[in-house]
């Protein structure tokens, strides 16, 4: 309830006086503060000062679940056709949902058996944004089909430089089949 006007319709000030604070011994020896000047605040100034006090723990208290966060990748497979292009899409998802938006970086990783240009379509990796409440997040290899009689072959790709989460799995191999 926002305090009483006065005549000339200005909220008045409060009139609260804050001592240093004393200390006075209770049963057992046991040290308690003075606090009796809270008694002296109105109750709508207490319900204020107590919403301030609320708001600036959230605003400094970390995002509790962004300290449990993890990201991981899946290692997708998918059949290269004779011709064309398919997209090889792998999946990173956040293991629980957070009030913070969370990023990675992915690229090329260097252990992989296709070949860049070749096999598939040069990588130049990117950012994935997980916007608060997000959990899966997708992005795609582009791979080239040819009518060559070859074994499987693999993309690695790797994530990197995570913000409010951390990486559960960091490299993820994905699967280039062959159908002959």
């Amino acid at each position: 309830m926002p305090p009483a006007l006065d005549a000339a319709g200005q909220a008045p000030n409060p009139s609260v006086s804050i001592n240093s604070p004393s200390v006075s011994e209770g049963d057992g020896g046991t040290m308690y503060p003075d606090v009796g000047w809270i008694a002296g605040l109105r109750p709508g100034w207490i319900a204020g000062l107590v919403s301030l006090l609320l708001l600036v723990l959230a605003v400094a208290a970390p995002d509790a679940a962004a300290q449990t966060r993890s990201l991981s990748i899946d290692s997708p497979s998918v059949t290269e056709g004779d011709s064309g292009s398919k997209n090889l899409t792998f999946t990173v998802t956040l293991s629980a949902v957070g009030s913070q938006q969370v990023t990675v970086d992915w690229a090329e990783g260097t252990s992989g058996t296709a070949t860049s240009g070749t096999d598939y379509t040069a990588i130049t990796g990117g950012t994935l944004t997980f916007a608060a409440g997000t959990t899966s997040q997708t992005f795609n290899v582009s791979v080239t089909g040819d009518a060559l009689d070859e074994a499987n072959e693999t993309i690695v790709v790797t994530l990197s430089s995570p913000t409010n989460a951390t990486l559960a799995t960091a490299s993820r191999t994905g699967t280039i089949t062959h159908k002959r």
